[in-house]
């Protein structure tokens, strides 16, 4: 199906009627398509952009966003297969975002659809890496805790953290995303047979280079893992580097699309 049919679940951020790819990006928590705008002017060729864009927040603001990863993902399942199909595809996800490229390429599996040419990973643990003691949870402070640990993850505006009357809409939804991140559980199946590509930044407190290493237990295929210079949101900070190396990826996979 054409990408310019409308679907409130997808926004279109580089249209290309040529394309021999489409690349899905998914968004961190507390972010919306929005997130990957400046990805328009990426020197992609032959590929074709959409952000996916959950309920809850920017042009979805008044739908209920999803707490859970099971149901989001089952329903990101349903919602996409009809894009899924006449092109080869690959996922891209950013931190919350990595998680529901990965669960909803298994549900896919499992339904016996098309599956991602590859998935880019990044800023995310893998399943089975060591957890560093964290007694946070996030989902469940107040107001004032969670906006302190917002400003020290260090990837929402200042402009935006310092407009009350904007963060008392965005608190809700950086909530609800924490609670699928924070009460996901990983169940153990199968490797994937896909290739995995892993990012992340040097100087990310939460996520090491260990950590990211533990994707590779997940796929039979490839699997490559670069650094880039940044903390967590190195994929602002780095941004052309980042968009250099998945490039340099996707011509690969494009080639042989054609």
């Amino acid at each position: 199906m054409l990408l310019t049919h409308k679907t409130p679940w997808l926004r279109v951020v580089k249209h290309n009627p040529f394309a021999t790819l489409r690349l899905f990006c998914f968004s961190y928590a507390g972010a919306g398509a929005n997130a990957y705008r400046t990805w328009a002017d990426a020197p992609f060729e032959h590929v074709e952009i959409a952000a996916v864009q959950l309920p809850g927040r920017e042009t979805r603001m008044r739908e209920e966003a999803f707490t859970s990863a099971a149901p989001l993902v089952q329903t990101l399942a349903s919602e996409l297969a009809p894009y899924l199909k006449g092109k080869p595809f690959l996922f891209f996800g950013h931190s919350m975002g990595a998680l529901l490229g990965f669960e909803l390429t298994r549900e896919l599996r499992r339904r016996g659809l098309p599956l991602p040419r590859a998935l880019f990973l990044s800023g995310r643990r893998g399943p089975g890496a060591a957890a560093e003691t964290d007694d946070r949870v996030m989902h469940r402070m107040n107001d004032d805790e969670l906006i302190a640990e917002l400003r020290e993850l260090n990837g929402t505006d200042a402009g935006v953290m310092g407009q009350p009357e904007l963060l008392d809409l965005l608190l809700p939804i950086f909530r609800a995303d924490f609670s699928v991140c924070e009460n996901w559980r990983y169940d153990d199946d199968a490797p994937l047979g896909v290739p995995i590509h892993v990012f992340g930044g040097v100087d990310d407190p939460g996520v090491s280079r260990a950590h990211l290493e533990a994707w590779s237990r997940q796929t039979e295929a490839a699997c490559t893992l670069e650094m880039f210079a940044g903390d967590h949101f190195y994929v602002h900070q780095a941004r052309e580097e980042l968009l250099a190396r998945v490039d340099t990826h996707l011509r690969g996979y494009s080639a042989v699309a054609v």
